[in-house]
């Protein structure tokens, strides 16, 4: 997982040198919509496995199960 984290963190910073010009781009290259941006954002929250852990650890502290069916 420590891997896969640092590859990803690599790859967003290559994705930023190429963005910004520190690497030379094809003329073709458009910049990102926001729809698009929009749907990258979602997509790297959706995949945040901390995001998931915290609830399993926080949430069932909150749960009275003499209170009846959630």
């Amino acid at each position: 997982m420590l891997l896969a984290g640092a590859l990803y963190i690599g790859w967003i910073g290559w994705s930023q040198l190429r963005a910004r010009g520190g690497v030379a781009l094809p003329a073709s290259a458009a910049p990102a919509r926001g729809g698009q941006v929009f749907l990258q954002g979602m997509l790297t929250c959706l995949l945040n496995p901390k995001a998931y852990v915290f609830m399993l650890a926080i949430f069932p502290q909150f749960l009275h199960p003499e209170r009846g069916h959630l």
